[in-house]
């Protein structure tokens, strides 16, 4: 028979996982940075999904992100959100992306998340609520 653990326990080990995963992260972004490698990748992916924008309905709901957004099932969420997350990606890339993609095509609706590698890299919460404010 399985031992079956509390609810609470659950939630601390992702707490514990979620707080050491990003304390990984800091440090190794700290050691490395982002090498040329990331960059070949983002802007790879970017062209990729430019070519999806063109096929996509207008109702359709584009959710802009980095790693925790790509690798996140958007559509099972609500059918109208199309993933176009980028792992690796930070803030002032994704703002830069979405102005490119409203040359290519406008939507009625966006979805932003984004922060979790500008946080790594030192920029502080204020600083990200600017750089969306400002933009908005």
């Amino acid at each position: 028979m399985l031992y079956a653990w509390p609810k609470s326990y659950h939630l601390i080990m992702v707490i514990l996982l979620a707080t050491f995963g990003y304390l990984g992260y800091q440090v190794s972004e700290y050691r490395t940075g982002p090498d040329e490698r990331v960059t070949y990748f983002l802007e790879n992916t970017e062209i990729i999904q430019r070519r999806q924008l063109r096929d996509l309905p207008e109702t359709t709901i584009p959710f802009y992100g980095d790693s925790l957004v790509h690798g996140l099932a958007v559509s099972r969420a609500d059918s109208s959100l199309e993933n176009f997350g980028i792992g690796h990606d930070y803030s002032e890339n994704l703002l830069n992306r979405v102005r490119e993609d409203l040359q290519y095509r406008q939507f009625l609706e966006y979805a932003v998340a984004i922060g979790i590698n500008d946080l790594g890299r030192g920029v502080t919460v204020g600083d990200l609520y600017q750089k969306y404010y400002c933009y908005c």
